[in-house]
């Protein structure tokens, strides 16, 4: 008991200091290591879960179900290896794919090359920034697989401020990320349901998701429909 408070003081100090491309540079060096070292397959073990957009965090297949007229752009922020614009390739007509790391972009286009994904476009930047270059007309989807949940809150913030901004009304959110009771650690943050909704007050939130880490205060999966 003695140690678990030790470690877990630790990790609050850590929180507090968390640096704002600790997420980057912590999944950028893994990134760089598996393509230097030839070890991109592992990365597979995500793509051949064919059923994963419908798992307990994210349910896609359920809110597209019903909103079937949000099928022209599908905006992946924090893309990875790509495994899931690549399915989301299958179902939207153009999906961009926003991920910092060079390295993971090279992985992506490893796994799912251009000439049988025409449809992906692949950025490289911070979503932050990447979404100001974005123009939507028509209602998208945004979705993220516990890339917010990494981040520092100003981070998170200036990110959701351009989605609650740019897409119009009638577009989607599907978030694989955290919500209950607060809950600060190093690069995993537990936000509550009053805070999202007042980042995405232009948007109706359902907190669907189920209990994570054996924590009833802690759920992972939040949907959302903009209304205004």
């Amino acid at each position: 008991m003695f140690f678990k408070k030790i470690r877990r003081t630790i990790s609050l100090i850590r929180a507090r200091f968390q640096g704002e491309q600790d997420s980057y540079l912590r999944h950028n060096k893994q990134y760089e290591q598996d393509f230097v070292n030839n070890t991109l397959d592992r990365h597979l073990g995500f793509a051949i879960k064919e059923n994963y957009i419908n798992n307990a965090h994210l349910k896609l297949g359920k809110l597209l179900k019903a909103h079937p007229k949000v099928r022209y752009l599908a905006v992946d922020v924090g893309s990875g290896c790509g495994w899931l614009s690549a399915k989301l390739s299958k179902i939207f007509r153009k999906v961009v794919a926003i991920e910092p790391s060079a390295a993971a972009i090279k992985i992506a286009k490893h796994h799912y090359p251009p000439n049988k994904y025409p449809n992906i476009e692949w950025r490289q930047g911070f979503a932050e920034k990447t979404l100001n270059s974005l123009k939507i007309t028509k209602p998208c989807l945004f979705v993220t697989g516990a890339v917010l949940s990494h981040l520092t809150d100003g981070v998170v913030i200036n990110i959701l401020k351009k989605i609650n901004e740019l897409p119009p009304k009638g577009s989607l959110l599907a978030f694989a990320e955290g919500w209950g009771k607060e809950q600060h650690q190093y690069m995993w943050h537990i936000r509550t349901k009053a805070w999202w909704q007042a980042q995405l007050s232009n948007w109706s939130l359902n907190f669907h998701g189920p209990s994570v880490e054996n924590t009833p205060e802690r759920h992972m999966g939040i949907h959302g429909v903009k209304i205004n």
